[in-house]
């Protein structure tokens, strides 16, 4: 989970994310061994397409603020 809004970019596309992934272990995991990287390829795919970037600037902002809060960073 994350300590995010849940209404926001970042948490909607972290539960997108977490779709993804266990849609696309579950394939990787069956699927044939010649057919791993394939599936991996695919679920990273639609991780990406899922909204990976929101969430990661998400992330990034959120980090920056709690170091700010914290005294460690200056604007």
């Amino acid at each position: 989970t994350t300590d995010m809004d849940p209404e926001s970019e970042g948490a909607i596309a972290f539960q997108r994310i977490q779709d993804a992934v266990k849609k696309g272990i579950v394939n990787a995991i069956v699927a044939d061994p010649e057919d791993f990287d394939a599936a991996w390829d695919a679920m990273v795919a639609d991780m990406e397409n899922s909204g990976l970037q929101a969430f990661t600037d998400a992330i990034e902002q959120r980090n920056h603020d709690k170091l700010l809060l914290w005294g460690l960073i200056e604007e």
